[in-house]
């Protein structure tokens, strides 16, 4: 199973709340999908959004779904879950956060387990202020 990199949509508005935790890949300004080579060839994992060798302005970092939970978990004390819908309905899930232990925000029923980890970071980061 690879682990699955997250949306464009998500990808800027990790960058506008500070994620900064370097990836080889990323997204330039036309949604265009890129692996650093040149990071890979060196072993380096590159910071695209901030500070560093290959900081590049017009650029946004695509960490996994997985590595950008655990920075809102770790950064923002957010934590994410996906749960499978207790109506019975196979194959359906929900996404939920919560903040600090105090907020829970619910998102709408899923049929893949990605689409609703996906809707539950970007609600997250668009809780950071």
């Amino acid at each position: 199973m690879t682990d699955q990199i997250i949306s464009f949509q998500t990808a800027k508005l990790a960058k506008e709340k500070g994620f900064d935790w370097g990836v080889f890949e990323y997204f330039n300004l036309d949604n265009v999908f890129t692996k650093e080579k040149q990071a890979i060839n060196d072993g380096y994992i590159c910071n695209i959004n901030y500070n560093d060798r290959y900081t590049q302005p017009n650029a946004f970092s695509a960490p996994t779904q997985t590595l950008l939970q655990k920075w809102l978990r770790e950064k923002h004390n957010i934590h994410i879950e996906v749960q499978k819908h207790p109506s019975g309905y196979l194959g359906y899930l929900k996404a939920h956060y919560t903040i600090t232990g105090n907020k829970i925000i619910k998102t709408k029923l899923f049929s893949i387990y990605e689409e609703a980890l996906e809707s539950g970071l970007l609600k997250a980061l668009k809780e950071i202020k």
